[in-house]
């Protein structure tokens, strides 16, 4: 919900930009400009914490495609959690690694780490 309306008010910024675009062109701009979204939150006592990272893959029938790809799980209503992985795949994580950043696939499984492989 909060991500659809940051997304809403990137499309509200480009259209007071004085560009009269149909909606459809700006959130295909959107989409292909920016590729992961990092949620950050204020949590009950105060902290904040990253929340939850997400890739916008495209758009399909005028709309967002937003896809999670960890997600932050509380334990407690202190903030104290552990980051998961959803299982999903990045797009961007072909991009990655043509620049050069060593991108294990491990990162995006739901699976323990295996013994003896750290990257």
């Amino acid at each position: 919900m909060i991500l659809a309306r940051a997304l809403a008010r990137l499309e509200m910024m480009a259209a007071m930009a004085g560009f009269n675009l149909p909606v459809s062109v700006v959130r295909q701009y959107i989409a292909t400009g920016i590729r992961l979204i990092v949620h950050v939150a204020r949590l009950k006592s105060g902290q904040r914490k990253v929340v939850r990272i997400s890739e916008i893959s495209g758009v399909e029938d005028g709309e967002f495609v937003v896809e999670d790809v960890f997600r932050f799980e509380r334990d407690d209503s202190a903030g104290d959690g552990s980051f998961v992985s959803t299982g999903y795949i990045p797009n961007c994580r072909t991009r990655m690694k043509a620049a050069g950043v060593n991108v294990s696939d491990w990162w995006f499984s739901n699976s323990p780490e295996p013994v003896g492989q750290t990257s």
